[in-house]
């Protein structure tokens, strides 16, 4: 469009290409190679300046990593997809996340469709797991039958103050 000396299709800042279209200072930018630091010379683009691009394994521009096709491989890189460090709380699922909605990290427990702050979905009453600190069982699918656990992961107590399976058994 005119007036722009860049376009690297995004609306962020401190890329190189402003939100405006206009390269930043102590930026390069050529078409369709993206922008690089400006160096001492060669106006930052060395050899490898057809390779810019998140994803090709060099570090380059607003870029915080590049591990190539490594990226978002929490086995092998701590790189995201999209060429920055994996943070829980970035709002992007990245690595081992199983939840990142950024700042609304903040489910402890009971709500299956919230995100814990470690970016882990949070226990709930029905998940399998007992949570110590909230629950008595938790049988999964099944924490609503009232002879094995309550619907609100309490163990059942039958008439006479007894659990099931506790039954009072007489001597012999």
């Amino acid at each position: 469009m005119g007036g722009e000396t860049c376009d690297d299709g995004n609306l962020a800042s401190g890329d190189g290409c402003s939100e405006f279209c206009l390269t930043e200072a102590g930026w390069e930018c050529l078409s369709g190679k993206g922008c690089v630091p400006a160096g001492p010379g060669d106006g930052g683009f060395a050899a490898s300046a057809a390779a810019l691009f998140c994803g090709d394994g060099i570090r380059a521009g607003a870029e915080e990593c590049d591990d190539g096709s490594l990226n978002g491989d929490p086995a092998q890189s701590g790189c995201s997809r999209n060429c920055h460090h994996t943070n829980c709380g970035d709002g992007m699922v990245d690595g081992p996340e199983a939840c990142d909605p950024g700042s609304g990290n903040v489910v402890l427990y009971g709500d299956p469709d919230g995100c814990a702050p470690w970016c882990m979905v949070p226990g709930y009453c029905g998940d399998g797991f007992v949570d110590v600190d909230h629950e008595m069982c938790d049988l999964g699918p099944d924490h609503g039958d009232p002879r094995r656990c309550g619907s609100n992961c309490v163990m059942a107590i039958q008439s006479g103050g007894t659990r099931p399976g506790c039954e009072a058994r007489g001597r012999q």
